[in-house]
């Protein structure tokens, strides 16, 4: 730095000092009057965008494919995914039916709301769906229960099921392939609820299938598409709050087993909003009483530190001024920039005032002494202001829209902190009371003090930070960027905890690959590549909405039509039981299981029997009006499914051949556009919550299909962007910062020393992540920039304070400037250190990293970057 302009700078400050200080009244007076009218601007002018899709720059190719896809098919964005689950398959459809058209008669919160696998359509020719050996299966085995069916259908209470279960022991002897074993099973399960007291409800659709139902088949999906309002915190808030009342609805009557969970986007958004809302307050109290009790042990003036937190509130509030002004909204990231000016603000206002101290502990009186704390300060915080903002505005220029955001809000809020580091701040001071030169004991006097632990361990400190230089170096390679954003989330959240459940317990991960076919001829080309993939799992397009086969299975559906058909749903019912009769048939059955052949009974049977006699015992044993309850319980239990299962198979009898064209308006629009773009849906055979998978995934359908989009291909594109805009961001930074410090200091040597913390600090960070097993993701990513700002102003502060006292037996330890860096990185540890205990992982995992590289920077600035310093200074002696 040459001599003329750092005098001409000091003259320029000292008349700055001399106009505030002699003014200090009207300058507090005018500042809060402007603060009070950016308040209210900021108030009535400032949004909030929580649409994720737009913190990435349209511009990027992998946006525009997606572009297209939205607008070919605006009808999956913005999807809530409702999960409804109940004690059996028959329920779970019922519920899911009822909800749906609830959900469908509230237009005014509600665009549509349908279930993919269900519907009218699907329901009728269900049996065309399946294949040919499973209709096959399913006609044999329902003709060979036919007889035994009928019974039931005609009477369906227990009597005619115990009735059923005697003409099946007879049909077994007839028939040893016939496979009564599920069945069995069933009823043995709700007769040992029975007798225990708990609630059951087996499912027919179960048993007539023959088939046990796994965890997916109890539960339903419904996909809503709600009315969102993007200018609110949290856009989709009403109608979630519909759809839940909805299911408390369905949930409150308790007899299905009924549970409705929403997850999809907008609810994990909406949760995601309201879980950091509930769990910051906690934490916003505990870090503002930890900050002023450092500010307190650093400072030792409560005056100071009212003066410092009245400026923070003040800059606070301008920068969120400007960016009513020149955005006019936040986003998800650029809502951090009061993160960062707290952690970047508070630094300048600590030195300032702890300079301020020292002036006064030497003697002067205040003004003299704020007049040259600001003489003295106002360099370096010049310099820390200019290459902070060029850090923060090197994001501009990226593709990562929220932290570009971010980065004109921040960088301007430094030129903010340093007008009212240098103003405001001292404009307070001049009018609260003097510090009080009692409450600090000074140091030894420079000439008793011995020299400093830095200066004797200088060379082993060199050594060993090069040592932890070179393994951090080799250790870097290894940190990840965690693309799934579902792991951010806190689990113990609705949407968040119900989507983990789900990708858990479904075949697939329920996120897929989507690509757009120009026309018939290549959307079959396309399905019929990706599904040779490894990777690949299940593909659906229009074709597989029409069955193949269906002259086949028609044959099949009217042999089934003929065989039970008629028998089933054209006879008359018979009259209700009595209690007795109910009772008695279940001993009939008991005492047709007593002739039954030893040798035949299979272990079911033998469960059955003992159970039964259980029941009997105990009916014996109570009186009439306790049988009756429990007789009602177990006939609920074992057949209140059956009507709803003989429904389903009734209604799936008139099955019909179709063809594309025959196919429902509603469900053609899903697969096909109004500008016949045909989309075709893939989904993984991998877990692609992993990385890796996720990677190989993409990589492999974009072989076959190089416009793939929607669900992975966006996550992995933006957490490309997003790493490859802090690259790019960082880099230019680092240039810019170089380059001003060379021109500034007018030599190589001190601009090394200054970017040192940064430089260092950010290798020992990265290493320390790996060691951790941590990884950055789109959270706390982004701390990044707070410790770039960090690292470069402590660097300018200890140099310029090195430098200054150069050549005298001044400790830099004992100095305002390195007791600065110490609070000054305390003060943010603390502000931001409540985050880690927060259950939200994605701001856990940021005040985990904030702590972590602020501690290691401060640490840094106090031991390593002296240690350099010394050695160049004997060099230049």
């Amino acid at each position: 730095m040459s001599d003329r302009f750092a005098t001409l700078q000091k003259k320029v400050l000292s008349g700055w000092a001399k106009f505030v200080l002699r003014r200090a009244i009207w300058v507090v007076v005018s500042v809060v009057t402007v603060t009070m009218f950016l308040f209210h601007y900021a108030r009535e002018n400032l949004g909030f965008n929580t649409d994720l899709d737009e913190m990435i720059s349209p511009e990027l190719p992998f946006r525009k494919v997606y572009a297209e896809y939205r607008e070919a098919f605006p009808q999956y964005m913005g999807v809530l995914m409702v999960f409804v689950e109940a004690d059996t398959t028959e329920f779970a459809k019922e519920a899911s039916r009822i909800l749906t058209k609830q959900i469908n008669g509230d237009r005014e919160y509600f665009i549509e709301a349908y279930i993919p696998e269900g519907g009218e359509f699907i329901e009728k020719n269900g049996l065309m769906f399946l294949s040919l050996d499973e209709l096959e299966d399913l006609t044999n085995d329902l003709a060979r229960a036919q007889p035994a069916l009928s019974i039931l259908y005609r009477d369906q209470s227990l009597r005619g099921l115990f009735d059923m279960l005697e003409v099946a022991l007879g049909l077994l002897d007839e028939d040893p392939e016939i496979d009564l074993n599920l069945i069995l099973k069933n009823l043995n399960q709700a007769l040992k609820a029975n007798l225990e007291g708990r609630k059951f409800r087996l499912s027919w659709q179960e048993m007539m299938s023959n088939k046990e139902s796994k965890i997916g088949d109890l539960r339903k999906i419904i996909l809503v598409r709600p009315h969102f309002d993007y200018s609110r915190l949290l856009p989709a808030k009403d109608a979630l709050a519909r759809i839940r009342r909805f299911s408390r609805e369905l949930e409150e009557e308790k007899r299905w087993g009924i549970r409705v969970r929403i997850t999809g986007g907008p609810a994990l958004g909406h949760d995601e909003m309201e879980s950091l809302a509930s769990g910051s307050t906690e934490a916003g109290v505990l870090s503002l009483f930890l900050v002023c009790i450092a500010l307190l042990v650093g400072l030792r003036s409560f005056p100071m530190v009212c003066a410092t937190l009245l400026s923070l509130i003040i800059g606070i509030i301008w920068t969120a001024g400007f960016a009513a002004l020149v955005i006019g909204h936040l986003n998800l990231i650029s809502i951090a920039f009061a993160v960062l000016y707290i952690g970047l603000g508070v630094d300048y206002a600590i030195h300032l005032c702890l300079c301020y101290r020292e002036k006064l502990l030497e003697g002067k009186d205040k003004e003299e002494a704020l007049k040259g704390a600001i003489v003295d300060i106002g360099p370096s915080l010049n310099m820390c202001t200019i290459s902070t903002a060029i850090g923060f505005y090197s994001f501009i220029p990226t593709a990562y829209a929220g932290v570009s955001e971010l980065g004109l809000i921040s960088g301007t809020g430094m030129f903010i902190s340093l007008i009212i580091s240098l103003s405001v701040l001292p404009a307070i001071l001049s009018i609260l009371p003097s510090y009080d030169r009692k409450s600090y004991r000074p140091s030894l006097p420079r000439e008793q003090r011995g020299p400093s632990i830095i200066s004797r361990y200088s060379p082993s400190i060199r050594w060993v930070s090069l040592g932890f230089l070179i393994v951090s170096a080799s250790l870097i390679f290894h940190a990840r960027f965690e693309f799934d954003p579902i792991r951010l989330r806190d689990p113990s959240t609705e949407s968040a905890s119900s989507l983990l459940e789900y990708i858990e317990t479904s075949d697939r991960h329920p996120s897929s690959i989507i690509i757009l076919g120009s026309d018939e001829e290549e959307t079959r080309r396309i399905s019929k590549a990706v599904k040779k993939l490894e990777t690949v799992g299940k593909v659906i397009s229009i074709d597989d909405l029409v069955p193949g086969d269906q002259e086949e299975k028609l044959l099949l559906t009217e042999d089934l039509e003929l065989i039970i058909g008629a028998s089933f749903f054209d006879t008359e019912p018979e009259l209700p039981p009595s209690l007795s009769e109910q009772i008695e048939q279940m001993e009939s059955f008991l005492n047709e299981l007593g002739e039954y052949p030893e040798v035949a009974r299979m272990d079911q049977l033998v469960r059955m029997e003992s159970l039964l006699n259980q029941l009997l015992r105990l009916i014996e044993k109570e009186d009439e009006k306790s049988t009756g309850v429990r007789i009602a319980d177990l006939e609920k239990g074992m057949l209140e499914t059956l009507p709803l299962a003989l429904d389903a198979l009734n209604t799936s009898l008139n099955s019909e051949p179709f063809d594309r064209k025959e196919l429902p308006e509603e469900i053609r629009d899903r697969w096909i556009s109004e500008n016949e773009r045909f989309r075709i849906q893939v989904f993984s055979n991998l877990n692609i919550s992993e990385n890796e998978a996720l990677i190989r995934f993409v990589n492999e359908v974009r072989t076959v299909a190089s416009n793939a989009t929607s669900g992975p291909i966006f996550t992995y594109e933006a957490g490309r962007t997003i790493v490859y805009s802090f690259k790019q961001a960082f880099l230019s930074a680092l240039l810019l910062i170089t380059v001003l410090l060379i021109a500034i200091f007018r030599n190589w040597a001190e601009p090394l020393l200054v970017l040192i913390p940064l430089l260092v600090a950010g290798l020992f960070t990265g290493a320390a992540t790996v060691l951790m097993g941590a990884s950055f993701n789109f959270a706390n990513i982004i701390a990044l920039p707070l410790l770039l700002g960090l690292g470069v102003d402590n660097g300018i502060h200890m140099v310029h304070r090195m430098r200054s006292i150069s050549g005298t037996n001044t400790d830099f330890l004992h100095t305002s400037t390195a007791r600065g860096v110490l609070f000054s990185g305390l003060t943010t540890m603390f502000s931001f250190g409540t985050l880690m205990f927060l259950s939200h992982r994605g701001t856990a995992s940021l005040g985990q990293l904030l702590c972590l590289g602020v501690f290691l920077t401060m640490t840094t600035t106090l031991i390593i970057l002296p240690s350099y310093y010394l050695l160049r200074s004997r060099r230049s002696n």
